[in-house]
Formats: C-alpha cells, structure tokens, sequence
C-alpha cells in the first residue's frame, strides 16, 4: 500500500482516509431519497504533490440491485487543512465539488464531510463510518462534536 510511504503531517491523514467507508447518515437528498442505496467511499492511492495530498475515491452505490461506480479525485486544498476539491474522473471528469472535514474522532473510525454548494448539489454533510451502520444515538453524539455552522439540514441516518 502506499500509505506506508507517507510520513509526517500527511500521515495522519492517509491513516484516517485510506481504505473503505459507509456513508451512514446525509444531508444530501440523493442519499435520502431512497432512489439510491448503501452509498460509500473508497480511497487509495494516496501521494504528496506541490505539499497537498491528493488520492483517490472510488463512490460506490446502488441504484436498485445494480453497483454504480463513480470515480474521483481528491486534491487537498491548504497543505495545513483537510479541505479538498473532488474532481471526477473519466466520463464525469466535468464533475467538481468542494470537501472539508468538519469531525473526526482520533482512531478514525468516522468523520464528518462538509459540501459547499455547486452546480450539481447544495451544501451539505455526510456522516461517514468504517461501520456500516450507526445507531441514532452514535449520530447525535457525532453531531456534537459538529460546529452548528455546518449543519444547516440535520443528517439523516440511512437504511
């Protein structure tokens, strides 16, 4: 894995995206909707260039029984801050959002994503777990390590 070769302030950051995510709770309609299903995130592929890091993300979801990929990129914004841009890949190369994490607890085992507005999406925010399902009472606690700044529709927890 490249993790292993990214070292000092980077690495805390590769530690705590690298590998497979839930998205367990969203502000984001099209998680809420029920149209899609079981949304989630996997990163790799992490490297340092012009001192941001910038690695992979691999969505994934469900549109009825069918797997959907959509492929991207994340390109750290501020070299001290985890704020990034999202930029598709491929077909969706077109495609561009802007990321900033708002929480996350030390061992990584969640984090909360902050989304400004584009053209695509309004603000929002997804909860984000290593598990694949929070009860309410584990999202409410997240959400209090939340700024209220960032909450403008609060999460809801995804079946």
């Amino acid at each position: 894995m490249h993790a292993q070769k990214i070292e000092g302030k980077f690495g805390y950051t590769v530690k705590l995206w690298e590998g497979n995510w839930h998205v367990v709770a969203s502000s984001f309609k099209i998680w809420t909707s029920g149209k899609y299903s079981n949304p989630g995130n996997e990163y790799s592929n992490f490297k340092v260039k012009n001192k941001k890091l910038r690695f992979d993300d691999m969505l994934t979801f469900y549109k009825g029984e069918k797997k959907m990929k959509l492929p991207g990129k994340l390109v750290q914004k501020n070299p001290d801050k985890l704020d990034y841009i999202w930029h598709g890949k491929g077909l969706f190369f077109w495609m561009k959002s802007k990321w900033k994490v708002v929480a996350s607890d030390a061992d990584g085992q969640w984090v909360v994503l902050y989304s400004t507005k584009t053209a695509m999406s309004p603000q929002g925010m997804d909860i984000m777990s290593r598990r694949k399902n929070m009860s309410e009472k584990e999202i409410k606690d997240i959400l209090s390590h939340v700024d209220k700044i960032y909450i403008k529709k609060e999460p809801q927890i995804l079946k």
